[in-house]
């Protein structure tokens, strides 16, 4: 199987991830860091993160979206119907490394499996309805801090172990 890396942007002490299934932020540095790291990989991502346009996976080369809904498909999506089933597709993709993008529910799903976040926090309280997982057993291998108008990114990678 490749290897499982989430990629993620979390706003506060709360780790909002999103609010009624959208991104409740728009900073242009994020969507540029979230493009260099999908650009020509393998993706995995929920059907209800997928349809609210909360990212931009276009530039992605292998696209998977993770539902329940037997009906979905999408022009240039491969669907999957259950986690293995995701990952199954991934690797006949080819990928080395897949890219766990969310919602709340996959990462969730995926995060025991995963040896690598990349992760951006947002220094700011953000109203949401969901939250990142809590990412114990994990250490941060390298940390960014950039201040873009009033907001401070931080932009960090952990692996576990």
């Amino acid at each position: 199987m490749p290897q499982l890396s989430i990629l993620a942007t979390l706003a506060g002490e709360d780790r909002i991830i999103s609010d009624d299934g959208a991104l409740p932020w728009r900073i242009a540095e994020d969507d540029k860091y979230f493009t260099s790291i999908i650009k020509n990989q393998t993706v995995i991502a929920g059907r209800k993160m997928f349809e609210s346009n909360a990212r931009d996976i276009s530039k992605a080369r292998n696209r998977i979206v993770l539902t329940k809904n037997v009906g979905f498909s999408h022009q240039g999506i491969t669907t999957a119907y259950s986690p293995e089933d995701a990952l199954q597709k991934a690797q006949d993709y080819g990928a080395l490394e897949v890219f766990i993008i969310g919602g709340g529910e996959i990462f969730k799903t995926f995060l025991p499996r995963a040896s690598t976040l990349y992760l951006t926090v947002i220094d700011r309280d953000i109203q949401g309805d969901m939250t990142f997982p809590g990412c114990s057993g994990f250490k941060v291998e390298s940390e960014e801090e950039k201040r873009i108008g009033r907001n401070v990114l931080t932009f960090i990678e952990l692996k576990r172990g």
